[in-house]
This record gives structure tokens, C-alpha cells and sequence, in this order.
């Protein structure tokens, strides 16, 4: 599986920022709802889930991972690059599930 998705600041909105000790953060659950919306509608087949253990800084440049899910239950890597400050980011689906 290999699948890119760009998304940007004014299609995901301020809804996925959340403020924590001065840093803004992109809310965990908004990320992996959108992450996944988004990933089905590239490749055609939505996930079972995508799970994203940690914060991301809402900061150009921040990358974090996630794991895909699919329905078939093989999971892949997501890295998840932050593409501005406002909560645009990158998603790429690993090429190989991981074992």
C-alpha cells in the first residue's frame, strides 16, 4: 500500500489544534479521523482504523508516526509531516506492512 495525502491548513481548519503549555498541538483524534477520511478516498477503501500514539507539534516540520489498520487487519506505518503552522500536514503510507 502506498498512498501520499496532502492536506492543507484551510481544508482542516483550527479544529485540529489544541493548545497545551504554550506549544499548539494537533488533536490526536480529529488527526486520525481525518488521516483515515482522507487515506479511503486516495486509494479507495477506507481503513479500519488509524492510531496515532502521540501528540504532533502543530509546527511546520514536525513529523510524528501512526499506524493504518486495514480492514483485511494488516497494519502499516503513516509518517505524518506537519506542512505549516496552522495544522496543514503531509500523511505517507509506508510501502511495506509492518511485521
Amino acid at each position: 500500500m502506498s498512498a501520499i495525502l496532502r492536506r492543507t491548513a484551510p481544508a482542516i481548519g483550527a479544529a485540529l489544534l489544541a493548545l497545551g503549555c504554550g506549544t499548539a498541538t494537533v488533536d490526536r483524534a480529529d488527526l486520525e479521523q481525518v488521516t483515515a477520511d482522507r487515506l479511503g478516498e486516495a486509494v479507495g477503501q477506507q481503513p479500519k482504523s488509524v492510531e496515532c500514539p502521540d501528540e504532533i507539534e502543530a509546527r511546520a516540520g514536525a513529523t510524528g508516526r501512526c499506524t493504518l489498520t486495514a480492514e483485511d487487519g494488516t497494519r502499516y506505518g503513516v509518517t505524518i509531516e506537519m506542512t505549516d503552522d496552522e495544522g496543514g500536514f503531509d500523511a505517507r503510507v509506508d510501502d511495506q506492512p509492518l511485521e
